[in-house]
């Protein structure tokens, strides 16, 4: 596998963020509808995800991140995923209608840092 690290746009980096905020692997529609891209976009990033092990596949249309992923996308990842955007994502989630297609304990998680974020702690993802 290439060990290289993807030139990603902002938003394919956002998407990435979005798989690395769960434990499993979620649905392909459900990624995109917390990290929009285009079908380009979408198409490379799991091209180039997949090619460089960032990106795993299951049943052709669940995906998750992968456990032996770059150190610089982590910390990429970690950028992204700051206590106010994990705060934010709970907000996102249920004005998007998706708080039931996502597993509890996902949300408690979330729901934690969004108060951990009003106390202004500090965190990963």
């Amino acid at each position: 596998m290439d060990r290289t690290l993807p030139n990603f746009s902002k938003t394919q980096w956002a998407f990435l963020a979005v798989l690395a905020i769960f434990d499993s692997s979620i649905p392909i529609e459900t990624a995109c509808r917390l990290a929009p891209l285009s079908p380009g976009s979408l198409l490379d990033i799991l091209k180039k995800g997949k090619a460089a092990d960032l990106i795993l596949e299951y049943d052709g249309n669940r995906f998750s991140l992968s456990d032996n992923i770059h150190p610089a996308a982590i910390e990429k990842i970690r950028a992204i995923n700051t206590d106010d955007k994990l705060s934010a994502m709970v907000n996102h989630i249920e004005k998007l209608g998706l708080i039931n297609q996502i597993k509890p304990d996902v949300i408690l998680h979330l729901e934690k840092k969004n108060r951990q974020g009003k106390q202004g702690s500090t965190g990963l993802f």
